[in-house]
């Protein structure tokens, strides 16, 4: 059993949690043809940088199978078990393409919104930035299907953080009230598996009160189905009465966030 590292926003890497080979069976060459077949199977997927396995330190059988297929030990996890990992050199190289404008429309949210918001917050993360995915897409509610991103940089460093954006190639926001300055959204777009997805990344100051917003808001919205469902019939309405412009649409949108989180904070 293996899974896609997407929750813990590493897409690119795989984790090999489970491998059993029935006692009755051992011994007999069954484990190292399976795990050969599990190891390629996992390096055909797109983009796969990492494959990570798990064992006790005392399981010197399992140490010297997994070193067999060129795991390298890289040290202890959280339950005081060996972590060891392949690296396969096929990292995925983030290309963002120029911001297209569209009218508001109502998409029914995806899980793959989560892959790419992954995606794009590994390749702009640093020892001093991490990024969080925010808004409607992070929350699992349907709407226009753009991923809202905040880089979160420490105090005092919002130049730095600013021209580390830049240099990815996003651009200055053109659609709507753009932000202030010294708080702006660079928008873009990334091609991911076939697709086009719109990208807004807002610069943040890490800790901050708008920082705790963004948080609180999210994660009210991932526990509570009924508070979801509520905040995308409004949305239909908006877009049934016709509205399309970005700036009044968030506008009509906005007393239910600021009500959310006056309850929440």
């Amino acid at each position: 059993m293996f899974e896609q590292m997407i929750e813990a926003g590493k897409p690119h890497e795989y984790d090999l949690f489970r491998f059993m080979i029935d006692q009755k069976f051992q011994n007999q060459g069954i484990g190292r043809q399976a795990m050969q077949l599990v190891l390629d199977e996992i390096q055909q997927l797109p983009h796969v940088s990492r494959i990570t396995i798990c064992y006790e330190l005392e399981n010197t059988v399992a140490i010297a199978f997994y070193a067999s297929f060129g795991f390298q030990e890289v040290g202890l996890d959280e339950d005081g078990e060996m972590i060891a990992e392949i690296l396969t050199g096929k990292e995925y190289q983030m290309k963002i393409l120029p911001y297209v404008d569209r009218p508001v429309s109502f998409t029914p949210w995806q899980p793959k919104y989560l892959e790419v918001a992954g995606v794009v917050s590994q390749q702009l993360s640093t020892a001093n930035m991490s990024v969080i995915h925010i808004g409607s897409t992070a929350a699992k509610v349907s709407g226009k299907g753009v991923i809202d991103l905040s880089l979160l940089y420490q105090p005092g460093e919002f130049e730095q953080a600013l021209a580390h954006v830049d240099q990815f190639g996003f651009q200055s926001q053109t659609n709507g009230k753009p932000f202030p300055d010294r708080r702006p959204r660079r928008d873009g777009a990334i091609e991911f598996k076939g697709e086009t997805f719109l990208l807004h990344v807002h610069l943040i100051e890490e800790g901050c009160e708008e920082h705790q917003k963004q948080i609180a808001f999210r994660d009210h919205m991932l526990n509570n189905p009924a508070a979801r469902q509520f905040y995308e019939a409004q949305k239909q309405t908006i877009l049934d009465n016709g509205e399309t412009e970005h700036q009044h649409y968030g506008a009509q949108k906005s007393p239910f966030i600021q009500k959310t989180l006056s309850n929440l904070l």
